[in-house]
């Protein structure tokens, strides 16, 4: 009975078992007094309600002193309400140990231990551990693990790349795609899934200062990961912390405080950084615009220098360039330089080797086209793929199916044994649809007043309304002042985005703007643009105070000009007769076309007429007609030699459809939100968590009343907005996009299997085949396999590895009985009814789970095997295809191969040694 308290008595709470084990104190009429000397608390009970079970042990049990000597259980005595407990220490002597002298930090966090203590759970908690288990086995077994929750629309060659990337050994590379293509993205995607993984836990990310607060942002909004940004500002604090010169040694280890790091060049090589920088390991670097780092045979910038040495200690690195057509041969083996120097060392054996590239992209454009193949192009062939002599040249200029699908296999072999692709991933707008069409739409202002450019402006919108739009502008200062007079002067209230509002000012602008029915019409943003922020769903765009240089102009249009737009873009340009902008306005359209085209010349042709476009730009030219027409020549000459210069090999290289349209179809599958949103809401539930709607596919989470433990993972007190929708998170930042890898998720994946609830529950069950009286226990094992994350053991050997469910005399009825043939004709038992039954069948339960155990341990090896072969299955057939491509393609570094045959070395000997351990008891009494 409740209150049966003794004095000396061992009891447990039921609501936080983390108190340890608890001694009664004194007992009053109506309250008992529980000291728990782990925790250093006391607490007072109403002796009738308290959630409190009493603790007592079995004959055969194991037990611990506060002394820490064990006592293996021969004799049980009751003595005035208290145990005193008879057995044999483990030196084999016999011992006494009363109750009181048990350990206080005594914990049933065993699953049968928990059910012989009494400290069951109700059903809801045991289904939530099980379903969390399995759920997360689906999660890590997925090949697209990893790619589900960033915040990106499923582009095939970015989700080609990152999965390509991500899945390879300390990857290197260059992504080289086009301007609008996303490589700011792909290095997302591969930075998501390395961390995600294991694989990484040390980054670097280096790029120039104008973009640190874009990058900063995209990383955390689509990819959840939080850098830290270390600049001058952060930097200038530390060091003033610090009076005496004599106490700043701290900052020696600056960089190594955190995990994820984020600088701009020009920071990153001061003298006094770059050596804190040089001093760290980084599992890897990503380097943002590396085109810009200057190198030559005989000279390297200073720049070039500090990248090349966090490169040389770096296990991976990503360069984001430009497409190599950009910036001439020389530079391109520059950034190769970066990735392999043992291999890129000379820049003659480099230009002699992309010779023979070309060559073979010649060949590919054979095969391409379906032009008509000749015996010498077809040696050719033969000389280029292994095993391929058998080739007919009847059959591949054949115009049939079988003809086309022989082409392809050919092309897929030369994209293997002859690309580059291993190290640089390019694609281009020629190569990729879905981009739209821009159409640029001048106007001529009186002058260039901020007053007469509002007036302008404010006829726009009547014009455009209901239509939104976004205006850049150079400066901060111009943006505000902007707004000022457009409320003052027309009463039109515009959103405002700038580098000086905080993280949290811009994203209530964005949201503001990105409403529908209440939202500003007009976003006012200084040169950074509405950085990292998806404007998708605009298409009118205003341009003022035109930067004078062409990738800047590019970057601003390249907020709208995006994959995934679905509208053409309206680019609209007031400009004042005469002035610097119209000067600037009619170079870049009459001479680069390049409001209503990519242009990938521009800097170019600046840097070639710098002191001509310098005397234009002032209006100090003597012939504007002239040079416009000149730079117009330049600009179709080098477009015409990057046309003729497209290396199509790469350009397939840099999607291989039939690998990324699974991975997407994963994905999508994945992302049925009923299935997360079920789970998240039992889980809620659970933990006391509110969840309310908010408008199709989105919520409201926030913490209850009665939430079940001090602090929700990831829940701040305010809550937050999510969806399940991605359409609708790409549209709505101010929303969290939930998919199973979001952090929220995964911390309640975490909460719930690293608690103590869901591990012992008691139920009656109402199933009519079965006889009344008897007792179902089910078990659920985990598989336990302690190796290093980057190896991915998940994969192959599945968390939730083992489901048993027996009665009381042995017999197994897993199969029989599947969980959902009984689960919605269970029945909830009162937590003291069911702690009589099990002390009443005690020793019944204590046979099935001894039974259970042995059936798993003999069903241990079956499972090791399954998942030794799985992974052989795997990474055998990859390491066979490396070392065929490595005869074919010197791309392939031998530190790649040697590192797969390790992996598979360390997998199998982990594999080898995993255990099973019981998860959580289930126990069934039949009515």
């Amino acid at each position: 009975m409740m209150d049966n308290f003794t004095p000396g008595q061992r009891w447990v709470s039921d609501n936080d078992a983390a108190l340890g084990l608890g001694i009664v104190q004194s007992v009053a009429f109506r309250t008992v007094q529980i000291e728990f000397p782990a925790a250093d608390e006391t607490r007072t009970y109403a002796k009738a309600t308290a959630p409190l079970t009493r603790v007592e042990f079995d004959v055969g049990d194991s037990i611990s002193s506060m002394d820490g000597w064990r006592l293996s259980i021969t004799k049980i005595e009751h003595v005035s309400g208290t145990v005193r407990y008879h057995g044999i220490r483990e030196s084999g002597e016999a011992a006494t140990m009363h109750e009181r002298e048990l350990s206080d930090a005594l914990t049933f966090n065993v699953p049968q231990d928990k059910l012989f203590a009494g400290q069951v759970d109700d059903n809801r908690w045991f289904e939530l551990r099980a379903a969390t288990l399995q759920h997360l086995a689906t999660q890590q077994a997925s090949t697209s693990f990893g790619l589900h929750g960033p915040r990106v629309s499923l582009i095939p060659h970015q989700i080609y790349i990152a999965h390509e990337v991500s899945t390879r050994t300390a990857p290197r590379v260059l992504l080289a795609d086009e301007v609008g293509l996303g490589k700011t993205i792909e290095a997302g995607l591969i930075l998501h899934r390395l961390t995600l993984t294991g694989k990484i836990h040390r980054a670097l990310v280096i790029v120039p200062e104008p973009l640190l607060h874009q990058w900063l942002v995209e990383l955390l909004r689509r990819f959840n990961l939080r850098f830290t940004l270390i600049d001058e500002q952060y930097f200038s604090h530390i060091d003033e912390a610090f009076d005496n010169p004599e106490e700043s040694a701290p900052l020696e280890n600056l960089f190594d405080q955190f995990p994820l790091v984020l600088c701009g060049l020009h920071f990153a090589c001061r003298d006094d950084i770059a050596p804190l920088m040089a001093m760290c390991h980084w599992d890897i670097l990503v380097v943002d615009e590396a085109h810009h780092l200057e190198w030559t045979p005989g000279e390297s910038s200073q720049e070039y220098r500090q990248i090349e040495t966090l490169a040389n200690q770096s296990d991976s690195v990503l360069l984001l360039t430009a497409t190599p057509e950009q910036f001439g041969t020389a530079g391109h083996f520059a950034r190769l330089r970066l990735l392999d120097p043992a291999r890129f060392h000379s820049l003659d054996s480099y230009l002699a080797e992309e010779k023979q590239h070309a060559a073979t992209a010649g060949l590919v454009n054979l095969l391409l086209d379906h032009q008509t193949m000749t015996e010498d192009d077809l040696a050719h062939v033969r000389s280029l793929i292994d095993d391929s002599d058998a080739i007919d040249l009847a059959a591949i200029n054949a115009a049939n199916n079988d003809a086309r699908i022989l082409r392809r296999h050919l092309i897929d072999r030369l994209i293997d044994q002859r690309g580059t692709g291993r190290m640089l991933f390019r694609n281009t707008r020629a190569s990729i649809s879905g981009f739209p069409q821009r159409h640029f739409i001048p106007a001529v202002l009186d002058d260039d007043r901020n007053e007469t450019r509002i007036d302008w402006l404010s006829d726009k919108l009547r014009e455009l309304s209901p239509h939104k739009v976004l205006l850049i502008c150079a400066t901060a200062e111009t943006a505000v002042s902007l707004s000022k007079i457009m409320l003052q002067r027309h009463g039109l209230p515009a959103g405002v985005f700038h580098e000086h509002m905080s993280l949290l000012e811009r994203d209530r602008a964005a949201a503001w703007f990105a409403d529908a029915e209440d939202g500003a019409q007009i976003l006012i943003c200084s040169e950074i643009g509405g950085e990292g922020r998806n404007f998708q769903f605009l298409h009118n765009i205003v341009l003022l105070d035109l930067p004078d240089k062409p990738d800047l102009l590019e970057q601003r249009i390249g907020r709208l000009d995006r994959i995934g737009q679905q509208h053409d873009i309206n680019i609209h340009v007031p400009v004042a007769a005469g002035s610097r902008d119209a000067r600037l306005s009619r170079w870049y359209h009459h001479a680069l076309n390049a409001f209503e085209h990519s242009c990938v010349t521009g800097q170019h042709i600046k840097a070639e007429m710098e002191e001509q476009f310098a005397a234009y730009l002032a209006g100090e030219h003597p012939d504007e007609d002239r040079f416009i027409k000149e730079c117009r020549q330049l600009h179709e000459q080098k477009t015409r030699q990057l046309t003729l210069g497209r290396n199509r090999l790469l350009e397939l290289s840099g999607c291989r459809q039939e690998i990324a349209d699974p991975l997407i179809k994963e994905i999508k599958h994945n992302e049925q939100e009923n299935i997360l949103l079920r789970y998240l809401e039992n889980a809620f539930d659970c933990f006391g968590v509110e969840i309310e709607d908010h408008s199709p596919s989105s919520w409201i989470v926030r913490p209850g009343a009665h939430l079940q433990v001090a602090q929700f993972p990831e829940l701040p007190e305010d809550g937050i907005t999510v969806t399940t929708n991605r359409e609708t998170a790409l549209a709505r930042e101010d929303m969290h996009f939930l998919s199973w890898e979001h952090p929220l998720v995964r911390s309640t994946i975490d909460l719930i299997l690293n608690g103590e609830r869901g591990r012992a529950s008691v139920c009656a069950l109402h199933l009519p085949h079965l006889p009344p009286h008897s007792i179902l226990i089910e078990a659920i094992f985990q598989s336990n396999c302690p190796a290093p994350a980057g190896l991915e053991t998940g994969r192959y050997l599945p968390c939730h590895a083992l489901r048993l469910l027996v009665n009381q005399d042995g017999e197994n009825y897993t199969q029989q009985l599947p969980p959902d043939s009984y689960e919605t004709l269970l029945e909830k038992i009162n937590r003291k009814v069911a702690q009589q039954m099990i002390q009443s069948t005690r020793a019944t339960l204590k046979k099935q789970v001894q039974h259970i155990e042995e059936i798993a341990a003999q069903q241990l090896p079956m499972l090791r095997n399954a998942a030794i072969a799985s992974m052989h299955e795997e990474l055998d057939n990859e390491l066979q295809r490396l070392l065929t491509l490595q005869k074919r393609n010197p791309t392939i570094r031998d530190e790649e191969v040697q590192f797969l045959r390790t992996k598979i070395s360390d997998l199998e000997k982990h594999l080898q040694s995993s255990t099973l351990h019981l998860s959580a008891l289930r126990v069934m009494y039949t009515v």
